[in-house]
């Protein structure tokens, strides 16, 4: 046997080598294979892979790092020592190991380190990739991978790379609802209107804001939108308040909140309260309550706004037609409603622009039945039956619809061109007690169906005399000042200061 042969089988390689070196240079790649191959069986890699380089035989470490599972170790030498069959190698990788740990999630994302570690940051990314929700439930790990994939791919891969990774990982955030993480996903591949939904999406409307005002100004208007609609679905009115005011106070009105809508309301001006006043008291009106209403307006005033002239005309109509009131309890509604009108009055004054609306809610204190009880509670027998007549007349016209049949003669200043209601607001129960009164008093002989005349020769209490004289009523009884006027100054009083001319 051949000396060098002889030491190589008894694994004399001290000897071996230096026989090959001094006899047979050619062979002594061959002992340093065979010292590899002794050092990869006691798992001294190192010394195996320094072994195999002296020899020229990278392949060769590069497989027995492979063989042994070692395949960061197998790619490092490859990349370094044999870069054209690199590709080969990571293609090999991907077929055995990858596939081996594809449902094992944290099998994954260690080797994804180690492809970090070794600087092959595509494979890494691809490696972070591949973790997936069927591989754990556990949101906060695909989470940390996906995250980490887009780290790395923003820092060491181009621009088109990164923009695959965020068209793939963006979705998948969502639908594992990490809202905020699929923004910043949608980020970095410059998916602008994608990354604003995600942060709607997660509640972050400071960051969406951000977004479209710095990357995306003509979608500053769709996040105000989504803000103002979020807020209204969650009713969140005072926060609302301060980006859509009018949507605030509607929420306040849908959710019937009416003081709290008239007080914000209020601190933004009388136009913007009396706007939402008038609403309130529209539907507290329909709702029968007139009363509740006319508080309103005691709170709040009685603006001179064209708009609510037919709000002002209605209350007083459907306060004068509470029969509950005709009584010395309802001394307070009448209170009110005199103060409104005198309120109002006195605005139209200032605006001068009455519009014929001041003599309309003047007029409306003379309505006939309101006169008509009062004057037979006071034993006016002659005034309570021409008045009572007359709402008997009027309760006719009425029904029929027409004013046609009424004579006006004894009622010279009292307008009778004007339009009828469509129903009666008098009970039946009352509307017989007057007729019953006036069948029985037209029996009584002292009884005269006049009105008692003054020095004008017209009704004593006609505003108008005979020749179309108008005289201002008084202050406390209503009857025309003929003699002794005194005009009185706002807040000026005193029954010794007023002089009555009938």
């Amino acid at each position: 046997m051949h000396p060098l042969s002889r030491y190589v089988h008894a694994q004399d390689w001290e000897s071996a080598q230096r026989v090959a070196e001094a006899h047979d240079p050619e062979s002594v790649g061959d002992v340093l294979v065979g010292q590899a191959k002794k050092a990869c069986n006691d798992r001294d890699y190192p010394r195996a892979e320094a072994l195999l380089l002296r020899a020229q035989r990278p392949e060769l470490a590069v497989k027995f790092y492979r063989d042994s599972d070692q395949w960061m170790e197998a790619l490092r030498v490859c990349k370094e020592y044999l870069p054209h069959k690199l590709s080969a190698l990571h293609d090999e990788y991907d077929r055995t190991v990858l596939s081996r740990g594809s449902h094992d999630a944290q099998t994954l994302m260690n080797q994804a380190r180690q492809w970090e570690e070794s600087g092959e940051y595509s494979r890494a990314v691809e490696c972070y990739i591949k973790v997936t929700p069927n591989m754990t439930s556990d949101a906060s790990v695909l989470e940390k991978s996906w995250n980490k994939a887009r780290e790395l791919a923003v820092k060491f891969l181009p621009p088109e790379k990164v923009d695959d990774v965020a068209r793939v990982l963006g979705p998948r955030l969502l639908d594992i609802k990490r809202y905020s993480a699929a923004a910043q996903m949608f980020l970095a591949g410059d998916m602008n209107k994608e990354a604003i939904d995600a942060f709607i999406t997660a509640q972050e409307w400071n960051k969406a804001k951000k977004v479209a005002s710095e990357l995306e100004p003509r979608y500053e208007f769709y996040v105000d939108s989504a803000y103002k609609d979020f807020l209204k679905t969650e009713g969140k009115a005072e926060a609302l308040a301060d980006v859509d005011l009018t949507g605030a106070l509607d929420m306040y009105v849908e959710a019937g909140q009416w003081s709290r809508a008239l007080d914000t309301a209020a601190t933004h001006g009388p136009r913007l309260l009396h706007k939402y006043l008038a609403r309130y008291a529209t539907s507290l009106i329909k709702e029968v309550k007139a009363a509740e209403a006319l508080g309103l307006y005691k709170q709040y005033g009685a603006p001179a706004f064209t708009q609510n002239y037919n709000i002002y005309r209605r209350l007083s109509l459907d306060l004068m037609s509470l029969h509950e009131l005709c009584s010395p309890q309802g001394y307070r509604t009448w209170a009110d409603l005199r103060d409104l009108l005198l309120n109002l009055v006195d605005n139209l004054i200032q605006h001068q622009d009455t519009d014929g609306v001041l003599r309309e809610f003047k007029l409306l204190l003379l309505l006939s039945h309101y006169l008509a009880a009062c004057c037979k509670e006071v034993g006016w027998k002659n005034m309570a039956f021409v008045f009572l007549n007359r709402f008997l007349d009027l309760c006719e016209a009425i029904e029929e619809g027409s004013l046609d049949s009424l004579d006006h003669t004894d009622f010279i200043d009292i307008p009778y061109e004007i339009p009828l209601p469509d129903t009666l607001s008098i009970p039946d129960n009352l509307r017989e007690e007057a007729k019953e009164w006036v069948l029985a008093v037209s029996m009584d002989q002292q009884v005269e169906q006049i009105l008692p005349l003054d020095e004008r020769m017209v009704y004593e209490a006609s505003l108008m005399g005979g020749d179309s004289t108008s005289f201002p009523p008084c202050v406390i009884s209503g009857y025309p000042v003929v003699h002794n006027r005194l005009d009185l100054k706002r807040g000026q009083g005193g029954l010794e200061q007023i002089g009555h001319g009938h």
